[in-house]
């Protein structure tokens, strides 16, 4: 059933990619990258057409995905994202959450 749950993550997520943000205040990016879900993360970030802002995005909490990847210690999804970033990496990695807090700040919190 998970694999179903994935595939209808991933559609609704390419759907949505279009910077549309959920009633939660995140893109389908945040949520997979929250659960982990790194075969959906790959289907969204193959999906986006500028893969640097996408990876940028910021939900309510002005947090990005690089920011979740790191506060969960996934080291492949923070690969990932840094690799999705590309020419605007530098900028990435010294984005703040409402907390001022940067994506290292969350790894070295782990």
């Amino acid at each position: 059933m998970r694999s179903k749950n994935n595939t209808i993550a991933a559609f609704l997520g390419i759907y949505l990619l279009t910077s549309i943000q959920a009633v939660a205040e995140k893109t389908p990016l945040h949520s997979a990258v929250s659960d982990g879900e790194t075969s959906t993360v790959k289907q969204l970030l193959e999906a986006a057409k500028d893969k640097g802002a996408y990876v940028m995005s910021q939900d309510s909490s002005k947090r990005t995905p690089l920011h979740i990847a790191a506060r969960n210690g996934d080291t492949e999804l923070v690969k990932l994202l840094l690799d999705a970033a590309k020419d605007k990496k530098k900028d990435f990695i010294f984005i703040k959450d409402q907390y001022d807090s940067t994506a290292l700040h969350h790894a070295v919190e782990k």
